[in-house]
């Protein structure tokens, strides 16, 4: 039966044997419980994509991108994890004074700390391709500059600025263009391809070059904004943020002298590539309404193969294209703003307000939560004591995978409902994604 999250924080402190009269919460401190509990709650929901709920945004007139992350009404895929939480979670596991201001001491200084964050976070974002970016820079001549916070292109279009139309750029290399299309650095037109092969960094080249004004719409992977402690947004999926914590700790421990701890660094990098595995399977949007009525769901991968004009006609959205968890688009272009798209998406984890807020899962399902709050609890313990508590952890893998399993059952076509963020990643000319995801 559901239980308050104060309950919980109290049946962790048991576990941890945390409770002797007289010194409740000495070892363990009831925020640092909390920290491990909603972390515990996010872990599940990555790993088994329990908590699906129904959230609405209004189609705008003109508009072809939507942020899911900060259109939905319901904020279903809301940003809430700061740099702040995943430096106070590393504190905790390191035995130092949480919060910030802190300058640290030999060991592990903030810099230190906030520096192996912003390096976990980027890469996460690079191995993942989890969250997309919507950006247009200016045209001008046959080599454009991108921002230098681009990690990888995804996709790339031109928009003509007189006629509006859009013409999808395919990936090509110099190579081929000086091959089979001949003296096309010396005829302008239209672009229809795109090279990043032998330009500079944060450069690229359209073929031809372009005729006429026009701006790139382009899709990328870009690297998230730098962390200060201050209360930056992390920038990943909030059930993935404490996998970006786990790659800095294992960094952290990887060094050498005072900080060096093996044993815990190897734990910690593998968290972090099942963090990278688990982001790599999930899903967000499996159906989409607009006005009521359900419509095409695909990928802008296959409009762009098989419709190559979606994005050139306006009127009633009839079609919704995903491109990555988090930007979607609607086909045609909505011709008004009267439109309203509800879809039924794998949201975040529902954590709770306050201690008082129902935690609404199963006893079964809590206990295993409590096991593995505990094996968080207990990581700053090391040694002996640390490596007791992995069986409890192997356990809640272990139910993840088996609830994970029956929602699957539940659908006769459970891989059409889950593939739509996936393809653009098994599609995108990557080899390991390409490995991982099929």
């Amino acid at each position: 039966m559901p239980a308050t999250f104060g309950s919980l924080v109290t049946a962790l402190s048991a576990r941890l044997y945390d409770q002797t009269p007289g010194y409740l919460f000495q070892f363990w401190p009831q925020a640092e419980l909390r920290i491990y509990l909603k972390e515990a709650l996010r872990t599940w929901q990555s790993a088994t994509m329990w908590s699906r709920q129904r959230d609405t945004f209004p189609a705008s007139a003109g508009v072809l991108w939507y942020d899911l992350t900060s259109s939905l009404v319901g904020g279903s895929l809301r940003q809430t994890v700061t740099d702040l939480d995943l430096v106070t979670s590393v504190q905790y596991r390191l035995l130092e004074p949480p919060g910030v201001p802190w300058v640290g001491a030999d060991q592990f200084t903030l810099a230190d700390v906030l520096g192996a964050l912003q390096r976990r976070r980027d890469q996460f974002l690079s191995d993942t391709g989890c969250f997309l970016t919507h950006s247009t820079p200016g045209g001008g001549a046959g080599r454009l500059s991108l921002s230098s916070d681009v990690i990888d292109i995804r996709r790339l279009a031109w928009r003509d600025t007189a006629s509006g139309r859009y013409t999808m750029l395919t990936r090509e290399d110099e190579a081929s263009l000086n091959a089979f299309s001949v003296g096309w650095s010396q005829t302008p037109g239209d672009p229809q391809e795109y090279s990043s092969s032998v330009t500079p960094p944060f450069v690229i080249q359209v073929a031809p070059p372009p005729g006429a004004s026009g701006i790139l719409d382009l899709l990328s992977v870009n690297g998230g904004l730098p962390f200060d402690g201050s209360g930056v947004l992390v920038g990943v999926p909030d059930d993935f943020a404490a996998y970006v914590a786990w790659g800095a700790l294992a960094d952290l421990l990887n060094r050498d002298l005072y900080a060096r701890d093996a044993q815990r660094s190897g734990y910690c990098e593998q968290r972090y590539q099942e963090g990278m595995i688990l982001a790599r399977l999930m899903a967000t949007v499996q159906q989409a309404q607009i006005g009521g009525i359900p419509v095409e769901l695909g990928t802008v991968y296959e409009a762009d193969q098989f419709k190559p004009s979606w994005h050139n006609t306006s009127g009633a959205p009839e079609a919704v294209y995903m491109a990555g968890l988090n930007l979607l688009a609607l086909s045609p272009v909505a011709n008004a703003g009267s439109y309203s798209v509800s879809v039924d998406i794998v949201g975040n984890a529902e954590i709770p307000a306050n201690d008082a807020t129902l935690v609404d899962l199963s006893d079964d399902t809590l206990d295993v939560l409590l096991d593995y709050a505990m094996h968080l609890a207990s990581f700053k313990e090391g040694g002996q004591e640390w490596a007791q508590t992995i069986p409890a952890y192997q356990r809640f893998i272990r139910e993840a995978a088996q609830v994970n399993s029956k929602l699957d059952a539940n659908a006769l076509l459970f891989g059409s409902l889950r593939d739509k963020e996936r393809k653009g990643k098994i599609e995108h000319p990557d080899g390991e994604l390409q490995e991982t995801a099929a």
